[in-house]
């Protein structure tokens, strides 16, 4: 997502709008109208749960959940998220090349 923080139309975020909004009002940008919103290339929004395997994917957005969750964990590029996660947790004492 790239969010122009400066566009007057998100003025309306102040702490008091988010403790008063409901997760889907969040979500769906409702104080932006339609034509503020626009859109990623797919690939920098790839679905690998709904769409399968990319391997020119740029972003993965897993949308019926993360492969940290037991249900998840053999959906489409769950080893690329793994790989991510063990880079993650432990960048400074692991090589990939010891896991995988």
């Amino acid at each position: 997502m790239l969010w122009n923080c400066a566009h007057e139309a998100n003025e309306k975020i102040t702490p008091d709008f988010i403790e008063n909004s409901t997760g889907a009002e969040l979500h769906r940008f409702s104080w932006l109208s339609d034509e503020l919103i626009g859109e990623l290339p797919i690939e920098w929004n790839w679905l690998p749960d709904e769409f399968g395997e990319n391997p020119n994917a740029k972003l993965l957005h897993y949308t019926l959940g993360t492969p940290s969750f037991i249900e998840s964990t053999i959906v489409p590029m769950a080893d690329e998220w793994h790989r991510e996660r063990i880079l993650m947790d432990h960048s400074d004492q692991v090589h990939l090349d010891d896991w995988f």
